[in-house]
């Protein structure tokens, strides 16, 4: 046996050393991040009178908390090694079993941010010196305390932070989920006791205003900002933001002190009167309790200034559809996306959102076959125009030879009976497929599709744009003006009748092309005549559609 050197063994030793070492250095970092982690583990503070305890000590209390619609804050974590839990409960009732804290606030689903509110301010104002961190958290709710202090341990407190579930549903910039629970930093929790947002609606107009109040109750260092017009009413009248916030108790006291200047206002200004009827547009609290109604789920967006909207549904075949709703006067607007109007009366005063939004369900389930027998169409034909088309279009423009198309148009109602069609091609070209129509227009079986009925009558396959064997630009026709395929959308339609030219051109370019040709076109009503850009012989044309 061949012995090893002795460099081979020096490396071997060095080369054990250092792996040894290098694992020892990995041992102490991985037990130093252990010790760092125990720090977070949770230390009861005996100076909170109340028991104190976790989610498992009250776990089957749930049944309690959930008959008072209670919601808990919880004061989760101070600063690193200095570590206390309290657990309170804000409830609109007190309970002597729970450590729970009455709220002024009454009961129901309207007033649940107004539960909010005042939740923080009571924490706020027991225990702001105690803690850097609070939470919210409804009481089914289950938080690794440890992992969120974890989080928590490289932010300042001193910064107004808040975390959370953040949905964009109705508003842009998003806004926090209470049923996930917020955790807010010590600033940002002194910023919600103290900013305050009011709708007031007076008279049936509705004003804005934001309020911030540092030393809330006390209003010195106030800042207040209010919408145009609420500034408007006030403009005039010197000190008055003083005189209103001079000693008021509460907030509920200065919304109504406001609320009897706005109306005192309107008594002798024409901006919103009792017997005006406010606008559509500016009846924000009518149009929420309208989707109240509705759903919130059925809401699909909201412009930012809530002036459009839109609600969505789903039919028996699980397509999605929705109702666009303006309200730019007294009347909203209703558009959606279907191939006939909906008939709906708007009565002023009586008619609800609601209403318009029960029909257009029901109107969806009117078209089931025709959106079948369009999807059907579309999967079977080469569909030219519409480029995209919408739930809407009741036409298909479809090829059926080179430089031969058919336009198609069906009836909503009737999806499956013989369609109105269009040729559009060179009279050579189309005049045998019109005949084959015309003789064999009995055998056409309402029973069957669309596509189906036409490879009937005309005997032939209809191509499909991926499966034609001869090259797509057969099929796929450019204007011989503008050189292009497509303008707007539409393909060239109009196509030369000499059959030894046989050129095409879209509607809108042969109809200006003919125009501007004074000295040989003549016109007859709308219909312009003159020569074939090509061969130069006679070709007509109709004007464009609008």
């Amino acid at each position: 046996m061949r012995s090893l050197s002795r460099s081979t063994v020096l490396a071997l030793a060095v080369g054990m050393t250092f792996g040894f070492c290098l694992a020892y250095i990995f041992y102490l970092v991985r037990l130093s991040s252990y010790a760092s982690l125990s720090q977070f583990q949770p230390r009861f503070s005996e100076s909170d009178g109340n028991d104190v305890h976790g989610h498992d000590s009250h776990g089957h209390g749930h049944d309690v908390h959930d008959a008072h619609n209670e919601e808990d804050v919880k004061n989760v974590a101070g600063p690193v090694g200095d570590v206390g839990l309290h657990d309170k409960h804000e409830d609109s009732h007190a309970d002597t079993t729970l450590p729970a804290v009455a709220l002024p606030v009454e009961e129901g689903r309207d007033n649940l941010w107004g539960k909010t509110r005042e939740a923080y301010r009571y924490v706020w104002e027991h225990y702001k010196e105690q803690a850097d961190w609070f939470m919210k958290a409804d009481d089914d709710t289950y938080v690794v305390l440890e992992n969120l202090r974890y989080m928590l341990s490289s932010y300042n407190s001193s910064d107004p932070i808040a975390f959370g579930h953040k949905f964009k549903t109705f508003v842009k910039q998003g806004y926090f989920s209470g049923g996930a629970g917020y955790v807010l930093s010590k600033e940002a929790t002194k910023s919600e006791h103290n900013h305050f947002d009011c709708l007031l609606t007076v008279d049936g107009k509705d004003y804005l205003l934001h309020l911030v109040i540092p030393n809330y109750p006390s209003h010195k260092g106030y800042t207040i900002n209010m919408s145009h017009d609420l500034k408007v009413i006030i403009k005039n009248k010197k000190g008055l933001e003083e005189q209103i916030l001079r000693g008021f108790k509460n907030i509920e006291e200065l919304i109504d002190k406001l609320g009897t200047i706005i109306k005192e206002y309107h008594k002798t200004n024409s901006i919103c009167t009792d017997t005006e009827k406010p606008s559509a547009a500016a009846d924000y609290s009518k149009i929420l309790a309208e989707i109240d109604v509705i759903g919130w789920e059925k809401l699909f967006s909201v412009n930012h200034n809530f002036t459009e909207l839109k609600l969505k549904m789903y039919d028996s075949m699980n397509h999605q559809h929705l109702l666009n709703v303006k309200f730019n006067n007294s009347v909203p607007e209703f558009s959606a996306e279907y191939p006939g109007n909906i008939n709906f009366e708007w009565r002023e005063g009586t008619s609800t959102l609601g209403e318009m939004y029960t029909l257009f369900c029901q109107a969806a389930e009117q078209y089931q076959d025709f959106w079948k027998a369009m999807e059907e169409l579309d999967a079977g034909c080469w569909v030219l125009e519409p480029e995209n088309p919408s739930k809407r279009d009741v036409y298909r423009k479809i090829s059926i030879a080179p430089n031969v198309s058919l336009k198609i148009e069906v009836d909503p109602n009737h999806p499956y009976v013989f369609p109105a069609i269009t040729w559009l091609g060179s009279e050579t070209a189309v005049s045998i497929f019109r005949e084959k129509i015309l003789d064999r227009i009995e055998v056409w079986d309402n029973d069957l599709q669309i596509n189906t009925n036409l490879e009937t009558l005309l005997e032939i396959t209809l191509p499909l744009k991926q499966t034609t064997d001869i090259g797509t630009e057969n099929y796929e026709v450019t204007c011989c003006i503008c050189y292009s395929e497509r303008l707007n959308g539409e393909v060239p339609s109009r196509t030369c009748d000499n059959s030894n030219c046989g050129q095409s051109f879209h509607i809108y370019c042969l109809y200006e092309w003919l125009r501007s040709l004074i000295q040989t076109t003549r016109k007859q009503g709308n219909k312009v005549f003159g020569e074939c850009p090509y061969c130069e012989q006679p070709i007509s044309c109709n004007p464009p559609a609008t």
